[in-house]
């Protein structure tokens, strides 16, 4: 999505929790997707209705690379610990509702919710975006 990130799964079939989508990831050498700006948001949103992937239950959102595990309440992005600019929640989120809610996926409602990141617990099995960096030719020297 965007400049300079290729999706590396757009839709994998297979559901996992959010450890194993972020373990999967890393074995291709890269990250749960996050997204950076309104941009990227517009882009995946598009995406996915195209696809006919328009969510109706938190069971079918999507794992992003972010999670509050280690801090709190307070969401980082998972592949290094560092805070994060753009979070576009949906509404009455982060809730916590289950006491227990440290990982995030994102889910596209349509409609008057939208889409946007939601807090939910990271046992739940859901699908996941791996997301990599472009290969700059100087990169390589």
């Amino acid at each position: 999505l965007g400049n300079n990130i290729f999706i590396m799964k757009i839709l994998n079939i297979l559901q996992v929790n959010w450890f194993d989508a972020d373990r999967k990831c890393s074995n291709l050498n890269a990250n749960l997707l996050v997204l950076d700006d309104d941009h990227e948001k517009t882009l995946l949103t598009d995406h996915l209705t195209r696809n006919h992937r328009i969510s109706q239950r938190f069971w079918d959102s999507m794992w992003v690379g972010i999670n509050s595990l280690s801090q709190a309440r307070r969401f980082v992005r998972s592949s290094n610990g560092d805070s994060i600019s753009y979070m576009p929640w949906l509404r009455h989120e982060p809730n916590n509702q289950n006491g227990d809610e440290n990982c995030v996926s994102f889910a596209n409602y349509g409609g008057e919710w939208g889409s946007g990141y939601l807090d939910i617990r990271c046992n739940i099995e859901l699908l996941y975006m791996c997301e990599m960096r472009e290969l700059n030719y100087l990169d390589l020297l």
